[in-house]
């Protein structure tokens, strides 16, 4: 006889991620994302390459182009494309004048985000 493991659905079941719409502003895409697990996960690297799982690169995705933005229009394009282009926290202070943890913080109260903890 075949023995079957019972083993609670929730358990087995894989944690489906919240859906951001395409169809909406850079902006409002990338405060969907910053709602989500994945999206705080990325917040941590937006402005440097893209780390961790799938999820959290898949997040970056959508944060950066709004942050990029966001950066140009407010250091201006002589400041924001070297530091952009760098993808530093060294790259950013030395080429704006501002941490990374600053453009980060600003940003995202910029697009309505609210402000994390530890920048």
């Amino acid at each position: 006889m075949l023995a079957l493991h019972a083993a609670p659905i929730a358990a087995s079941a894989t944690t489906v991620a919240r859906e951001c719409p395409t169809n909406v502003s850079m902006d409002e895409r990338a405060l969907c994302f910053l709602g989500t697990p994945a999206g705080r996960r990325a917040l941590a690297t937006v402005g440097e390459a893209a780390a961790g799982d799938l999820e959290t690169r898949k997040a970056h995705a959508a944060l950066t182009p709004s942050f990029a933005r966001y950066v140009i229009r407010t250091a201006g394009l002589a400041k924001a494309q070297p530091a952009l282009e760098g993808a530093s926290k060294e790259a950013f202070a030395k080429h704006t004048g501002r941490s990374l943890a600053e453009w980060r913080a600003d940003w995202v109260a910029a697009i309505g985000g609210a402000p994390s903890a530890g920048g």
